[in-house]
């Protein structure tokens, strides 16, 4: 079968219709999403460029960073008044002799000292011991006085006291005395 063809002028336009036409076809099924794809492809390596420089700068300021909290740690320590020892026995054994220079000022004789459990709090440790003493009223608020003026910060918890009523006034009667005492400690055994 043959096919006639126009020719002559309106020949010349149905090509020029059917090229264009074959050229229009061309760019938006291959060309135009070949183009697409390029420009998603380069934006995604342009962000992952930028998202690499900007972690290359963070990479480098780490040392810097912990220096910057190492000093913050240390201040921090040092405004809170934490417990200092490399481990949680040996920030006990200091809060343990804190309390007994403070209870040897008022002449009060630490008779049971006990540690107790740490127990973790964020960046901090809870440090505690639990002590029972007998002493006359007036010499255990002198002590709770200067373990609140302390330079460690030490809070009392658990207060039991138990006297045996006497019927004259005036007696300053001993009392039996238990509490616990806690001081928090850098998790990082804070400075030395």
């Amino acid at each position: 079968m043959r096919v006639n063809l126009p020719t002559g002028k309106v020949g010349q336009l149905v090509a020029v219709v059917g090229g264009i036409s074959f050229l229009a076809a061309l760019w938006l099924s291959i060309i135009a999403p070949l183009l697409i794809l390029r420009q998603e492809q380069q934006t995604s390596i342009n962000v992952q460029f930028n998202l690499l420089r900007s972690m290359q700068g963070v990479t480098a300021a780490i040392p810097q960073l912990q220096q910057h909290a190492d000093e913050v740690s240390r201040d921090l320590d040092a405004l809170v008044g934490a417990a200092k020892g490399s481990t949680a026995p040996l920030a006990a054994a200091q809060l343990q002799q804190t309390l007994g220079d403070l209870a040897e000022q008022f002449d009060v004789r630490l008779e049971r000292v006990e540690a107790l459990a740490p127990q973790m709090n964020g960046p901090w440790e809870t440090i505690s011991i639990r002590v029972a003493t007998t002493t006359t009223w007036n010499s255990l608020v002198r002590l709770l006085e200067a373990i609140s003026t302390n330079s460690m910060t030490i809070m009392i918890d658990d207060l039991q006291l138990h006297a045996v009523a006497v019927a004259s006034k005036g007696v300053d009667r001993p009392i039996s005395v238990i509490f616990d005492a806690t001081a928090l400690r850098s998790r990082d055994g804070g400075p030395q």
